[in-house]
């Protein structure tokens, strides 16, 4: 548990495809290229102690190169409110 307190950011479990997630969020007005790593590096650090994490960036907006980083590390995108990127954990 101290791993978790470095995180302010952090979701408790979310249910997703019928597993158990912690989610990692950066939020931000327009996600960018640095909000999508920002996110990836603080679950990738749970992760490595023991946890289910995923990262979640959230926003209005995202760019382009911002939603092609998110395909590749993996990043879940929330724009809006709506959820994008679940797909991928199935």
């Amino acid at each position: 548990m101290e791993a978790l307190r470095q995180f302010p950011h952090l979701r408790r479990a979310m249910k997703i495809s019928g597993r158990d997630y912690w989610l990692v969020v950066e939020a931000s007005w327009g996600v960018r290229v640095r909000d999508v790593e920002r996110a990836y590096a603080r679950a990738e650090i749970l992760q490595r102690h023991g946890y289910t994490a995923l990262g979640l960036a959230m926003g209005r907006s995202i760019t382009p190169k911002a939603r092609q980083r998110a395909r590749e590390r993996g990043v879940l995108i929330a724009l809006d409110g709506k959820l994008q990127g679940v797909e991928m954990l199935s």
